[in-house]
């Protein structure tokens, strides 16, 4: 009897060291997999649509910076910002209005040397009529602007909301330098030399039909 109770006392001191020798090693299990898991929620890539202010539908480069044709134009004015284009680049100027529908070579005469000076002219597309502009020293210096005939702007009654729909400041332009029954003109307004406003006259005295900017009295 005596012999049969010492065997199941060393049974049951194997059995216990067992259980305290695999305890450790289920722990160290737990804890590998618990760190393999944080590794590898780490390491997998978060799409771009489920980062903050993500927009799956929203354009990336030239296109979300607004810098492509039509980008530039208020929907509900058919206008545009001009200042984006008067003094820069031909480059710059057809990165924001696009590729010209033609273009042209040639001299001209400067009413402010009375100098003949190298040009060029390209004239683009937007959504209220054409655009013309002259290059000289390699810069944008006078655009022109013709509206169509069915644009809802009437002279003189809305010179100074065009104004402000392209991107000039209403308060700088003051009191018109000279205005009559076809023509409204205006020295510098936001740094530019000269902005006209001008009727179909005669044909159509009522509606607005050009506005011309030049940036600089040397170009005039």
């Amino acid at each position: 009897m005596k012999q049969i109770a010492y065997l199941i006392v060393a049974i049951a001191i194997l059995t216990g060291c067992t259980t305290e020798k695999t305890q450790p090693q289920d722990v160290f299990d737990q804890r590998t997999a618990s760190v393999q898991g944080q590794q590898e929620a780490k390491e997998t890539p978060v799409p771009d649509t489920a980062k903050p202010g993500a927009n799956p539908e929203q354009g990336t480069g030239a296109a979300a910076a607004g810098s492509e044709p039509g980008q530039i134009e208020n929907a509900a004015t058919g206008l545009f910002d001009i200042t984006l284009i008067a003094g820069k680049t031909e480059e710059e100027v057809s990165a924001v209005l696009g590729t010209p529908i033609q273009s042209e070579n040639g001299e001209r005469i400067l009413t402010s040397t009375e100098k003949q000076m190298p040009y060029r002219q390209n004239d683009y597309t937007v959504g209220i009529g054409t655009i013309s502009i002259i290059f000289m020293d390699g810069k944008a210096v006078r655009i022109k602007l013709s509206i169509e005939k069915g644009a809802p702007y009437k002279y003189p009654d809305d010179i100074m909301k065009v104004m402000g729909a392209l991107g000039l400041t209403v308060n700088s332009a003051g009191v018109p330098a000279k205005k009559d029954a076809v023509s409204a003109s205006f020295t510098y307004v936001d740094g530019f030399y000269l902005l006209e406003m001008k009727s179909d006259s005669p044909d159509n005295p009522g509606h607005l039909g050009e506005v011309v900017l030049i940036t600089e009295d040397l170009y005039e």
